[in-house]
């Protein structure tokens, strides 16, 4: 769902009338994320990347955590839910408030690009850790993902339930071999 209302709670999307496009993404980000990727995803730097904001889930989810304040809480517990965390560690590119380019960065250099829910019907970071050759790890239980019904999905998209990022995604993006990670 991704409007602010608690009493809209029926998505308006259906797959068989309508289709995502990116947002926010031009051929000067697609050409140059293209350019930037061309290292192997078995040969980055870092397992996992999010760049981005915490959000709220929509009231009619609940009062359990965003998986974006899960994915920050790795960045630091200090301050509060929108003050900048940073980390760069020898496994994770966690960012929060950073130049849009900066973002590309993370995605060229990362094996697994977390893409939680956001604040609309589409995922500029969906598409923009597609084109950087990075395996998208869907956190949206509601998201479908374009042209879903004509593509083989598991074949290039990990799906993880949105109210369980904790330690258990992370040991699971480690458990999964080479051989897998070239396939996808």
């Amino acid at each position: 769902l991704w409007n602010p209302y608690a009493d809209i709670n029926v998505s308006s999307y259906t797959p068989w009338k309508d289709i995502v496009l990116p947002g926010r993404l031009g051929l000067k980000e697609v050409y140059g994320s293209e350019q930037m990727s061309e290292t192997p995803p078995d040969q980055r730097r870092f397992l996992a990347e999010f760049v981005g904001w915490w959000r709220p889930l929509h009231v009619s989810q609940g009062t359990a955590d965003s998986p974006r304040k899960a994915i920050l809480r790795w960045a630091g517990d200090a301050g509060g839910e929108k003050d900048r965390r940073e980390l760069e560690s020898d496994e994770l590119f966690i960012k929060q408030d950073v130049p849009y380019s900066e973002a590309y960065q993370g995605s060229v250099s990362s094996r697994f690009c977390l893409v939680p829910r956001g604040k609309s019907a589409w995922s500029s970071r969906f598409f923009r850790v597609l084109f950087a050759g990075c395996v998208p790890v869907l956190l949206n239980d509601y998201y479908e993902p374009p042209f879903e019904a004509f593509l083989n999905v598991p074949e290039w998209l990990i799906k993880w339930p949105m109210r369980r990022v904790d330690d258990g995604l992370l040991d699971f993006l480690r458990s999964l071999s080479v051989g897998t990670l070239q396939s996808m």
